[in-house]
């Protein structure tokens, strides 16, 4: 169980992170790998998934006048970020996940939903998600730069396959 919570929550950063990048206008470097090899290099991978955010953070400090989208919403439907959608949307399902980014106010909202029923509560996702909180702060911080919006706020949520909420988070930028 522990070894599915640490891939699910890896998985989530992953995506998160494809977006940060993307929103300081840099392209997302991708990998494939199984769900074992995912879950076996949880600590590192999320270490250099952190610093990818820091960095990309930083750079985004750096044009912080030249925030390109008026809204969360406009940033998610554009024809870049619906292009890395597309491809986190057909990775997520090969892992047994559907993924639904979604822009509404201030929130980037990531929806995670289990395609099959799994014996997952809101306390085996609760530390794991929370162990991530500087990479979605940083994700949000990046959202700051690229997009017209105060107060940015990552929703992270995971649904069970009949839609009902296993647990959300909610990270804003530090």
């Amino acid at each position: 169980m522990k070894k599915l919570v640490k891939s699910i929550t890896l998985t989530a950063l992953a995506a998160a992170l494809m977006l940060s990048v993307t929103a300081c206008g840099g392209a997302a470097s991708q990998t494939d790998s199984s769900t074992s090899a995912v879950s076996s290099q949880t600590s590192s991978a999320a270490a250099e998934n952190s610093s990818a955010a820091t960095s990309a953070k930083d750079n985004a400090a750096a044009d912080d006048a030249k925030a390109e989208f008026d809204s969360i919403e406009a940033y998610v439907n554009s024809d870049e970020m619906q292009s890395q959608i597309s491809e986190m949307v057909t990775k997520m399902s090969k892992q047994g996940m559907d993924i639904k980014i979604t822009g509404k106010d201030n929130k980037l909202i990531y929806t995670y939903t289990f395609q099959k029923g799994l014996d997952i509560s809101k306390e085996d996702l609760a530390p794991a998600i929370d162990e991530q909180k500087s990479t979605f702060t940083s994700v949000a911080a990046a959202l700051k730069m690229a997009v017209h919006v105060d107060n940015p706020v990552v929703v992270v949520s995971y649904r069970n396959a009949d839609g009902s909420e296993i647990i959300s988070r909610e990270f804003q930028a530090s």
